[in-house]
């Protein structure tokens, strides 16, 4: 049986402490970085939708315009 003094506690509790703690700012940084790109990707999704719907609107204006055309031009005739 291997005794350990008590002298010598606090330095494996410190030893251990910091281990957890570096572990800890690890998986702190990766989950950070996870969820930092997981905001971009949100946001370039939410621009993709802004600029369809732009096109969207653009091309209904522009249909919309040919018919109010078309239907002046079939009164005039």
């Amino acid at each position: 049986m291997i005794l350990i003094r008590w002298s010598f506690l606090p330095t494996v509790q410190s030893v251990y402490m910091s281990r957890t703690r570096n572990n800890l700012k690890t998986c702190m940084g990766a989950e950070l970085e996870r969820e930092r790109e997981a905001r971009q990707n949100i946001e370039a999704r939410f621009e993709q939708f802004q600029q369809e719907c732009e096109k969207e609107r653009a091309d209904q204006d522009a249909w919309r315009k040919n018919m109010e055309e078309m239907v002046k031009n079939i009164g005039k005739k």
